[in-house]
């Protein structure tokens, strides 16, 4: 290589990233981590909601008058639509409260600079708590910023430092700044 060369390659291809205390990025992990955890908590609330609405709208439904239900279904459509009923709402919460619960617990996990496969599979999987439309603009939101965040070369040294207790001291003292 031409040391003259402006855009040669560096010499040291094995340099690993610099932290310094006013680290960018470990900051916005932190918001990132924390914005996780009450989506999380929000995910798991719709999800409860929609679990109970997985018992409540068939019955509703099968109670109503008029062409939706009541006396204007036969009995086998009404049951057929209430069982269509209770998967679509019962999936929907079951996925929107896995997604939560995982994002919940990857964002305890990456404020300790822990877990960064977790946090991975925890955007994408929060993908899911999409198909309860509330949370559709959140979860993709997250998903991009966390994808983009994590797959960052000194976010990944740095929970890979963090797992060897390389970083974890100096991960502490950011944050608390």
């Amino acid at each position: 290589m031409d040391d003259k060369n402006p855009f040669s390659a560096p010499v040291s291809p094995q340099a690993q990233p610099s932290f310094g205390p006013s680290s960018a990025l470990l900051g916005q992990l932190k918001a990132l981590c924390i914005i996780m955890i009450v989506v999380g908590v929000l995910e798991i609330l719709m999800g409860l909601f929609y679990a109970v609405m997985a018992f409540v709208m068939p019955t509703f439904l099968a109670n109503a008058g008029g062409p939706l239900g009541g006396n204007g279904m036969q009995a086998q459509q009404q049951q057929t639509m209430q069982i269509v009923l209770a998967v679509i709402y019962g999936g929907g919460g079951g996925l929107a409260m896995l997604a939560g619960t995982l994002r919940i617990v990857a964002g305890i996990q990456g404020l300790r600079l822990k877990g960064w496969k977790l946090g991975i599979a925890a955007h994408l999987t929060g993908l899911l708590s999409s198909l309860t439309c509330y949370c559709a603009p959140t979860a993709l939101a997250l998903a991009i910023w966390g994808m983009i965040l994590y797959l960052m070369p000194e976010v990944k040294y740095a929970f890979q430092n963090s797992e060897a207790g390389g970083l974890q001291g100096q991960a502490n003292d950011r944050y608390s700044q």
